[in-house]
């Protein structure tokens, strides 16, 4: 039998309500806080999916940190949201494509194919990182007050971005 959380009904119902409002009042639906596992979503997508996958999907983001560890600032990792189920981005070295499935707050990368550009070993050493990090994400939340996207595994964030501007 599946457990309900109240915690996440009481969080998502009021925040799927405002986000609707908003959708209504202005036609694009209101970044929200949201947080989900592997075991708390359900296999039925609802309302509140296609709202999470709406505010993902022609968007593009900035990895800000892998892993708790940091960025080289001077060469940009990138994440985007291409159509549906699919991503494509920049490691900082080479270029990369994949798929993505979302269900819920669930997400998963993969498989994802990239360039074989040589680069600096520090570049190739967060590439390798990065890469490893979108393998293992499980889950995503985008947070109301800053607007970071934060890709994550359990309780661990392992990427977190922000959005570039105007996408």
């Amino acid at each position: 039998m599946r457990r309900i959380h109240l915690a996440r009904c009481c969080t998502l119902l009021p925040l799927l309500s405002a986000a609707m409002l908003y959708a209504g009042c202005t036609g694009t639906p209101q970044q929200s806080t949201t947080h989900g596992t592997e075991e708390d979503s359900s296999s039925t997508p609802g309302p509140a999916d296609t709202i999470a996958k709406s505010m993902l999907v022609g968007t593009e983001w900035l990895v800000e940190d892998i892993s708790g560890l940091g960025v080289i600032d001077n060469e940009q990792t990138t994440l985007r949201f291409e159509e549906e189920g699919r991503v494509s981005g920049i490691t900082g070295c080479n270029r990369y494509t994949g798929s993505v499935t979302m269900e819920g707050n669930n997400i998963r990368f993969g498989p994802l194919a990239s360039t074989r550009r040589a680069c600096v070993q520090a570049l190739m050493d967060q590439e390798q990182k990065f890469l490893e990090a979108m393998e293992a994400v499980r889950a995503y939340a985008i947070d109301a007050e800053t607007g970071l996207l934060h890709l994550t595994k359990g309780e661990a964030t392992l990427l977190r971005l922000s959005r570039v501007e105007g996408s």
